[in-house]
């Protein structure tokens, strides 16, 4: 998909005059149905989305279906123990060929006309397809869609050529695993959703602003150092690491961190304790909907899970909503 080139000169222009002039991008920005459909096809559509957890995919044929940015998506475990993602779409009209999630022991049916697919997405039949002169079923297999994992948790990325996803997100991974918050080793126990009428960009700003966490968080004074001169900021090629210091002492509070991905998620917690993974879906220009996927390591108990949950929610998520 392409959008008009005056529209594009136009939107570099306010992107250099708001960097020249140290200034917030322009209002329409957050609210022009325009700009947030180019967003959606070439920011959201083009970068590494996560997906959601794979435990449940234990054996070849177990599969889910999801949508990336209105794209219908079809992750299916192999038999060599790997997953592999395709569109959720039949070779012949588009209808998908699996709903929700399951299992399946030898393949997917279109149930419109009964075309029929592997787990490794190849068109294994097409009712009255042989009658079709030059009918090659190699080109109406399912579109393959690049994926990756982290631990328990996929990603998929909708552009068919790109860099690999250990080249895209290698470094997050690795610093995030090595400041104990990644989810290498650790394990899924719930999820959080909601909506929220609000542009994705603002929630995003917000989740990398440090000049608001002493006004808006104020529970966070008694075992964090918030103030932003002890805020500690450091920003990489796609993401950037952030941590208010813990106070030590009676407080006994690990520090909390969190890496801030382009364009639209986090993977954030205590060390060593729980970690989220939190996804930011457009919706359009001025809503959202928001999910919190929660990991532990082994021995984590439902409390520390519940806890956790309680303060990303009910605390910072009720303070930071008047805000957003």
């Amino acid at each position: 998909m392409s959008y008009p080139e005056a529209l594009h000169r136009h939107l570099v222009t306010e992107v250099e005059d708001a960097i020249e002039r140290t200034k917030s991008f322009p209002g329409s920005w957050y609210a022009d149905p325009e700009i947030a459909a180019v967003e959606k096809a070439h920011v959201i559509r083009r970068t590494g989305q996560p997906i959601g957890p794979i435990d449940e995919l234990k054996t070849a044929g177990d599969f889910l279906t999801c949508d990336v940015a209105e794209a219908p998506v079809l992750v299916v475990r192999q038999t060599d123990g790997g997953v592999k993602a395709f569109g959720n779409m039949c070779g012949h009209r588009g209808h998908p060929v699996a709903k929700d999630s399951g299992h399946v022991p030898r393949g997917f049916v279109c149930p419109y006309h009964a075309w029929s697919y592997g787990i490794d997405g190849t068109l294994l039949n097409a009712v009255r397809g042989e009658l079709e002169k030059n009918f090659d079923p190699w080109c109406h297999s399912l579109k393959p869609v690049r994926v990756g994992v982290w631990g328990e948790m996929a990603f998929v990325n909708l552009v068919a050529e790109g860099p690999s996803f250990e080249d895209d997100l290698g470094e997050l991974m690795s610093l995030a695993d090595a400041e104990a918050i990644g989810l290498r080793t650790w394990h899924y126990h719930k999820t959080l959703r909601w909506e929220q009428a609000c542009n994705w960009k603002v929630f995003m700003d917000n989740t990398a602003d440090s000049y608001h966490t002493a006004v808006v968080h104020p529970h966070m004074t008694g075992t964090h150092k918030i103030d932003p001169e002890d805020y500690i900021t450091r920003s990489y090629s796609n993401f950037a690491f952030h941590t208010p210091l813990s106070l030590g002492g009676e407080a006994n509070m690990p520090p909390w961190k969190a890496c801030g991905a382009w364009p639209n998620w986090t993977v954030q917690g205590m060390e060593s304790s729980v970690s989220t993974l939190r996804i930011i879906e457009m919706v359009d220009a001025g809503n959202i909907r928001v999910k919190v996927d929660f990991f532990a390591p082994e021995g984590a108990s439902d409390e520390d899970v519940e806890q956790a949950a309680h303060w990303n929610y009910n605390l910072v998520h009720d303070e930071d909503k008047p805000g957003v």
